[in-house]
């Protein structure tokens, strides 16, 4: 009885893939299927600019953020407002106590199955500003791994902090002759 249940599951297998191949492939070539992609899509853009608007943020990312008094275990929201910096709208950091805004990406390779070399990506934008109490003080927010969507917002970020604060990071001089070491 098993035998003969293995072998309908065999023969019933390639007919149902090539039908969903096939139902999927006339789905793609509908021009009514691109339609609605794309006005989905403006949906996103057009619902994402008026929150912008109504809000008055100038951008926001997401991320796990360290700082006292956030949760690092789940996503938080980072905004950026032309006069302060918010974490899930609750903490707050004037404008005029930021110094500066740092992006790094933090690379690890290591060996996957049998023995392929695998990469990961991780994404940290740190802001160090001056606490209440004067002192230096810097958190950071950090995307999942591969996360590859967050790389632009960080760096989006990075660059309208440091343009609304005036920061300048230093140049690295490279000499142009040979030298030697």
């Amino acid at each position: 009885m098993q035998i003969i249940g293995l072998m309908v599951f065999i023969v019933l297998i390639p007919f149902v893939a090539l039908s969903l191949l096939l139902v999927g492939v006339q789905i793609l070539s509908s021009p009514i299927f691109w339609i609605i992609l794309v006005l989905i899509a403006i949906g996103f853009i057009a619902f994402d600019r008026n929150d912008k608007k109504r809000k008055g943020y100038l951008t926001s990312t997401i991320g796990y953020i360290y700082l006292e008094g956030v949760d690092p275990s789940k996503m938080s929201i980072l905004r950026l407002y032309p006069d302060k910096i918010t974490i899930n709208d609750i903490q707050t950091i004037p404008i005029d106590r930021v110094k500066k805004a740092t992006f790094e990406t933090v690379t690890r390779v290591f060996r996957g199955y049998k023995g392929i070399p695998v990469k990961e990506h991780t994404y940290t934008l740190t802001i160090h500003y001056s606490n209440r109490e004067g002192k230096q003080d810097c958190f950071t927010c950090r995307s999942k791994v591969n996360q590859g969507n967050l790389h632009m917002d960080y760096m989006r970020m990075e660059q309208k902090i440091n343009k609304l604060i005036g920061y300048l990071p230093p140049k690295e001089n490279f000499p142009n002759k040979p030298y030697k070491l």
